[in-house]
């Protein structure tokens, strides 16, 4: 009976719950950010380099799709001398997908790593984005701190997907060479009103910036308003993200700069101690 009865106490034994909690305390230690930490930026994406792949070309299981992913290794092939693998979304597993640059062709419904970074808010490609004959061409740096990036090309709909195709084609024979090709930043956004489900929206005017500018900056630095201030900029980060509109970018900037004045000059947040 004593030996059961050891073996029983010998069970409820804390040990292993203290290792646990150790190795979660060491993982978080080991993610733990410094606030003056700035993250590597990965604006440039090598998909040939020293005569070899240095990228994978990832396409939705589906002929149009599978079409346009052979169109952009033609390409590639033929600017640099280089063919890059061709794999579905179900051949190239999430670890593959972190570890090397991609190009991704197909949309949040029929490409699970473009599904992956639509859900995380990288980019917006869905049935209802394009329209018809629209396509992007987006470069996504580094989105998950790995060191790697992803290309997204082609549209709503195979024939946007064709386009896409054929206009990331010419950037890589104006960009490739023997052996090497580098593309830096990309976002090229092109929309056809035929069966696009989000509504057209104007590019900004100077007059129109300023005046947003201005306003949003009001709404900021009055008394409790702080918040809506706050959503504005995001407005205009959301505008550039599905439009590219460059005057949308450049209200985000102002008023994020805006924004920094705000915590270094508010006398709550700094008698708080929260600046």
């Amino acid at each position: 009976m004593l030996p059961l009865i050891l073996m029983t106490l010998a069970s409820l034994s804390p040990a292993p719950a203290v290792d646990t909690l150790a190795a979660d305390t060491a993982l978080l230690a080991s993610l733990a950010l410094d606030p003056a930490q700035l993250r590597p930026l990965a604006l440039d994406t090598v998909l040939v380099a020293a005569g070899k792949a240095a990228a994978v070309i990832c396409h939705a299981d589906a002929p149009p799709w599978r079409e346009a992913a052979g169109a952009v290794q033609e390409a590639i092939k033929a600017a640099t001398g280089v063919e890059l693998p061709l794999l579905t979304d179900a051949q190239l597993t999430p670890e593959q997908a972190d570890s090397q640059n991609v190009i991704l062709l197909g949309h949040l419904d029929n490409n699970r790593h473009v599904a992956r970074l639509y859900h995380n808010f990288f980019v917006c490609l869905d049935v209802g984005y394009t329209g018809r004959k629209g396509y992007v061409i987006r470069s996504v740096q580094d989105p998950f701190g790995r060191g790697h990036n992803s290309l997204l090309v082609g549209g709503s709909y195979p024939e946007g997907t064709r386009l896409g195709a054929q206009a990331f084609a010419d950037l890589v024979k104006a960009n490739g060479k023997p052996g090497t090709l580098t593309l830096g930043r990309l976002l090229e956004l092109k929309f056809d009103p035929n069966n696009r489900q989000e509504k057209a929206v104007a590019p900004l005017t100077d007059e129109q910036r300023d005046a947003a500018i201005d306003a949003a900056r009001t709404t900021l630095f009055s008394p409790g308003e702080g918040r809506s201030g706050v959503a504005r900029m995001l407005d205009f980060a959301v505008r550039y993200h599905r439009t590219g509109d460059v005057r949308a970018a450049e209200a985000y900037r102002a008023l994020l700069l805006a924004l920094m004045e705000y915590y270094a000059k508010d006398q709550y947040i700094n008698s708080e101690g929260l600046a």
